[in-house]
């Protein structure tokens, strides 16, 4: 166990040497968000575009007896207004949608997690392929690429948007069908059956699971299509493989990573949030008269606020690292099975990965 948590730390300095080299990595997270952002913009629009595409169907309201109309009587608003009395109304009673109308929703939500998850999944593979050219750059670091960013993404897009198409597609599928779980649920609520809300939490608690483990393979299976350029089937299945002959490092790295990342964020979230605290008690202080900024529950707001924005860019950009991490670590267990040190088939880990190991690199 102390020989897999050396691994481990060997592992996480790797992905630290990795990062001054590609520096442009730390802001990567800022283009799949801005996508995400104006796509989500625009399936908005599109959605309230359907949602009014309704056939509205007008009755007469407060007919009186001198009134050419009728209550409850059809009527169109264009006309209507031209002959009508105060007191008669024309108002809406009924939204007609065609049976296609909703079959477009559907498609306009199945888009939503689609989308969405490949421009996650391009964003994945795009910064693996980064990584991932440094760790197999022989000798490192003259022989890391100028951009390995810029590269790993037209790579991505060139060649492997076919089966970031379909690794997004399983994950959207398990989407949709949490939501319609989710909307069932809500629309059965009344219903007080123990048995029906127990299986409705089974099966919530069942597709939570999988869809965490279909992100989990997908993940991985994007590090190894970086690295090797393999089909999604292939590379899931190679990769899957390849994690549970090495399950114990995995759960060693995965635990050791987790660990020191949720410390590095709440360390950076409290000082940001306490910092944020003694900056506006210090404002409120220079400013007393202004009874706004002297109130305490006034002063914890703005606090609070700060604290989670802090926490959620700090796990943005240390999601770049995780990536990191998972890419080299990946790349490490395919160099112990791949190659034996020999002059042909040399290991691309470095030193203090070898002596821990107990290999090393045959010369000529």
């Amino acid at each position: 166990m102390c020989k897999r948590f050396r691994i481990a730390l060997n592992v996480l300095e790797l992905a630290s040497d990795a990062l001054p080299y590609m520096l442009c990595t730390l802001f990567w997270p800022i283009v799949p968000f801005s996508l995400t952002i104006a796509y989500v913009f625009f399936w908005a629009v599109v959605t309230a575009y359907l949602a009014s595409a309704s056939d509205i169907s007008y009755a007469i309201f407060n007919a009186t007896a001198d009134s050419d109309y009728v209550n409850g009587e059809s009527c169109s608003p264009e006309t209507f207004i031209l002959n009508t009395t105060v007191e008669t109304r024309c108002e809406p009673v009924d939204y007609s949608v065609d049976n296609y109308y909703i079959a477009f929703h559907i498609y306009n939500l199945i888009s939503l997690f689609w989308v969405v998850n490949f421009i996650l999944a391009l964003g994945e593979m795009t910064l693996a392929g980064a990584f991932a050219s440094f760790y197999w750059a022989k000798p490192k670091p003259d022989a890391v690429p100028t951009f390995p960013l810029g590269a790993s993404f037209y790579r991505s897009l060139r060649y492997h948007i076919g089966s970031l198409a379909f690794g997004s597609l399983i994950i959207a599928i398990v989407e949709v069908v949490r939501t319609v779980l989710e909307y069932i649920e809500a629309q059965t609520s009344e219903v007080n059956n123990c048995c029906t809300k127990f299986i409705f939490k089974c099966c919530k608690c069942c597709l939570w699971c999988l869809e965490k483990f279909l992100r989990f393979i997908n993940r991985n299976a994007y590090i190894d299509i970086a690295v090797y350029g393999h089909s999604f089937c292939k590379a899931a299945s190679h990769v899957f493989n390849l994690l549970m002959r090495n399950i114990l490092r995995v759960m060693v790295l995965n635990s050791v990573t987790g660990f020191m990342l949720l410390v590095l964020k709440l360390m950076i979230t409290a000082s940001v949030t306490v910092g944020s605290f003694y900056f506006f008690t210090w404002l409120a202080n220079e400013s007393a008269a202004d009874a706004i900024l002297t109130s305490p529950n006034n002063l914890w707001a703005p606090v609070v606020i700060i604290g989670v924005l802090s926490f959620a860019v700090c796990s943005t950009f240390f999601s770049v690292y995780d990536m990191a991490v998972d890419t080299m670590f990946i790349s490490f267990l395919e160099d112990i099975e791949r190659n034996d040190g020999s002059p042909e088939r040399p290991y691309y880990m470095p030193k203090g990965l070898l002596n821990l190991i107990g290999k090393k690199n045959r010369s000529k």
